[in-house]
């Protein structure tokens, strides 16, 4: 007999695509179509700094508050050899 349980727990996993342009995590949560939180954006932004699909642009200053970090995509290797490079010799 073949009496096999499969039981998941907890939310499903959600697929978060990132803007072409440069962006804040207050950014993302906006324009989200999904049931997020800003806590799972943030460890989804740190994860992809980390596998290097994102690279850390700046911080952006508020009024008041904390300061906000400004990311963007890491360009591929296909994206920077198409680019000319300018030597001074």
């Amino acid at each position: 007999m073949n009496n096999k349980i499969t039981v998941t727990r907890g939310r499903p996993p959600v697929e978060i695509s990132w803007p072409d342009v440069q962006f804040t995590a207050q950014d993302v949560f906006n324009t989200c179509t999904e049931s997020v939180s800003r806590v799972t954006i943030h460890s989804k932004l740190n994860a992809a700094v980390d596998k290097g699909e994102l690279m850390v642009v700046g911080k952006i200053k508020t009024k008041n508050g904390r300061p906000r970090v400004a990311y963007k995509k890491a360009s591929t290797q296909a994206d920077s050899a198409n680019h000319e490079v300018k030597t001074y010799f």
